[in-house]
């Protein structure tokens, strides 16, 4: 892996580490917010598109293409 660039990116929700590509399996945070009231949780998802996944604050960040 010699001469590969490294990227780093930053949480834009907690603002640490560094996001990870992710596709398979992942750990994530999920907040479901109901008339007005916000619930959260976590749970173990299926990520079928290409996501980067943050380590620290386990948010995951979907990728856009246009």
């Amino acid at each position: 892996m010699d001469g590969m660039p490294m990227i780093t990116a930053t949480c834009p929700d907690c603002g640490r580490g560094n996001l990870r590509d992710v596709k398979g399996k992942a750990h994530v945070v999920v907040e479901i917010i109901v008339d007005g009231n916000s619930y959260k949780g976590s749970t173990d998802i299926e990520v079928e598109n290409p996501a980067l996944y943050c380590p620290n604050c386990k948010h995951l960040i979907y990728k856009y293409r246009e």
